[in-house]
């Protein structure tokens, strides 16, 4: 996890972290393990004192196409996303869901 460009640590799959910065705004963006897909950024803007709880998990839309029924490339969407994925050096934007949680 990216808390302002600045690696705070990691969050083991289904376990809660917590992590304390000062108020004000942040960006946090979440990078899969090995580097493969992240998150967009996301603007957290924390009052004094406040907790903010943030959920994160595999973005289904993003890849519900791509995997329905094997790995077959079957619309342009598909082979646009695919194409952006090789050029970004195959890092997969968007491919985790970042979001406040309750």
């Amino acid at each position: 996890m990216f808390i302002d460009g600045v690696w705070v640590g990691s969050c083991p799959k289904g376990e809660t972290v917590r992590f304390e910065v000062p108020a004000g705004p942040h960006r946090v963006k979440i990078w899969r393990r090995g580097g493969g897909g992240c998150s967009p950024d996301l603007e957290v803007d924390l009052a004094p004192g406040s907790v903010r709880a943030l959920v994160c998990h595999v973005n289904r839309e993003r890849w519900a196409s791509l995997y329905s029924g094997g790995v077959r490339v079957r619309n342009r969407a598909q082979i646009d996303f695919l194409r952006k994925t090789i050029n970004d050096g195959w890092i997969a934007r968007d491919a985790i869901a970042l979001h406040e949680g309750a």
